[in-house]
């Protein structure tokens, strides 16, 4: 009889991809907006934009100080997207310590693949978010002449 190596149990390796799973999750219903309160319409929002990018030039060309901006609160939806990274880095790791303790490699590599990609999820999504408002910043600009219009 020869002697075999025991792997150890997948301890890891299961709590990673139980935290991939939660994270990929927490990902998509963020993205879904089920935490996010509701907004005003779209062109409302771009109105009060403007409306203060007018107020905000007005007040620079009188030589006003500019009024403090308020601190918005911590919100559920707030505190999700924080945790989000959070929570894939974490299966990432228990992944990673998963495959370093030589468990079958399924479990940890799941979780590898869940916490990686949860993480990718938000901040491509994220990313998307910034180029397109980036976008509308450079329309109103491009439009600054018809909205200092007395």
């Amino acid at each position: 009889m020869t002697p075999t190596i025991e792997s150890p149990h997948p301890v890891w390796g299961l709590a990673g991809v139980i935290a991939g799973l939660i994270a990929v999750a927490l990902v998509t219903l963020s993205l879904s907006s089920i935490f996010a309160e509701p907004q005003p319409g779209m062109a409302s929002q771009i109105g009060e934009m403007a409306a203060e990018i007018r107020k905000s030039a007005m007040r620079s060309m009188m030589g006003e100080a500019q009024p403090v901006p308020e601190t918005p609160a911590m919100t559920l939806a707030t505190i999700i997207t924080l945790a989000i990274p959070v929570v894939a880095g974490g299966a990432a790791l228990c992944g990673a310590i998963g495959l370093f303790r030589r468990e079958p490699r399924s479990l940890p590599l799941l979780a590898l693949g869940f916490g990686t990609g949860a993480f990718l999820m938000q901040y491509l999504f994220w990313m998307a978010l910034f180029i397109g408002g980036v976008f509308l910043m450079v329309a109103i600009l491009n439009n600054f002449d018809s909205i200092l219009d007395f």
